[in-house]
């Protein structure tokens, strides 16, 4: 959402504000004007980020080096959408996978700290889902996202999404930003 006022409507404005800070403080990333791409740059400015992608096929990826200047933070992404993937891109162990099934957050923590020793990186996100059609054995078409970030400064910061069986798939998870989670100092 975008808000305008007028001069003589400060305070009004101010106060809108206000309420808008308190009931969505946490989903307002920027009160300047500035897009979320440019936002989460800022973020990541001396950082560098790896990505390690499944459902969404690299589109993550995709956004993040989708300006100019991206290659200052952006180490490298891989995706790995199967299992072997998993496993042989990133070191996953495959009783991992087996236990506990590839969109788990237990995976998606192994796949976002394989990316972080990968890449070299000090920051890593991983996104692991199930998008359609059909889904995983038979299960919806899109179950849950999850994309923990590690760092090499933090603990494992997991954050989770789910839509229901109608929800988007994977081509439409752009909005969404997970990376903003970890981009943070």
């Amino acid at each position: 959402m975008v808000t305008r006022y007028e001069p003589p409507d400060a305070d009004v404005y101010a106060q809108l504000t206000k309420l808008l800070r308190d009931k969505h403080g946490h989903q307002i990333y920027s009160e300047d004007g500035s897009q979320v791409d440019d936002v989460v740059a800022r973020m990541l400015a001396g950082r560098r980020i790896a990505t390690a992608e499944s459902c969404t096929a690299g589109l993550l990826s995709a956004r993040l080096t989708d300006r100019p200047g991206s290659s200052d933070y952006v180490a490298g992404g891989l995706v790995v959408y199967s299992d072997d993937a998993k496993t042989e891109l990133l070191g996953i162990d495959a009783a991992l996978i087996r236990t506990h099934g590839a969109v788990s957050e237990p995976v998606a923590q192994a796949m976002a700290a394989g990316a972080l020793q990968r890449f070299g990186a000090d920051t890593a996100v991983a996104i692991t889902g199930i998008a359609g059609p059909g889904g995983e054995r038979g299960k919806s078409r899109w179950e849950r996202c999850a994309s923990p970030c590690c760092s090499t400064t933090a603990a494992p910061s997991p954050a989770r999404c789910g839509c229901p069986e109608t929800g988007p798939t994977s081509a439409n998870v752009r909005r969404p930003w997970p990376c903003t989670c970890c981009a943070a100092p």
